[in-house]
């Protein structure tokens, strides 16, 4: 059985085993312009903060604490996923970021290479495909302000030229009658 393995690139920045959450307040302005706002909920703890009500040492209190249970819920997801990190996570769950090189001595990654070098490491066992996009080719300036007459003009412009062409390479025929308007 194969088992999973964790890659990044050299230049990659790695970590960011962390919550956060920002909520900008309204309330002071909506005071001063003596707006009132309303924000109906049932629940103790249901809007803890948001951005039209009173921001209370509770209310916060509260908000940091749910944070922090969803900080530990992430870390435990990570530990489930990449085992050796569980002895680690202390460390490493703390919302830092690293590069590759020490990600990879936090045991965050297994191994760095860039996506062409691991195509190129697996070549062997799978065959690689290539999918293309077939982009439009985009006209330019003068060809977007002329619209479409300059696309008529160009095609009646290709068909005298194809004729032409045509009549040189066998000239034994009579060429057709030809008008430019």
């Amino acid at each position: 059985a194969k088992t999973s393995c964790s890659l990044t690139a050299p230049f990659a920045v790695v970590g960011s085993i962390g919550v956060v959450t920002q909520i900008p307040n309204f309330q002071r302005f909506l005071n001063e312009h003596k707006i009132d706002a309303y924000l109906m909920t049932a629940g103790d703890y249901k809007r803890t903060i948001d951005v039209i009500g009173d921001v209370t040492e509770e209310g916060k209190a509260k908000l940091t604490e749910q944070l922090d249970d969803i900080h530990v819920a992430f870390k435990d997801h990570v530990a489930l996923a990449r085992p050796k990190l569980r002895e680690n996570m202390e460390q490493v769950g703390t919302g830092e970021n690293w590069l590759a090189v020490q990600a990879k001595e936090k045991g965050l990654v297994d191994e760095i290479m860039t996506s062409d070098e691991y195509l190129e490491s697996i070549c062997s066992e799978y065959d690689i495909i290539e999918i293309l996009e077939k982009k439009e080719q985009r006209r330019g300036d003068l060809a977007r302000l002329m619209g479409d007459s300059m696309g008529a003009a160009a095609a009646s412009l290709k068909s005298v030229a194809e004729r032409v062409k045509a009549t040189a390479e066998a000239p034994e025929r009579t060429p057709p009658a030809m008008a430019i308007v």
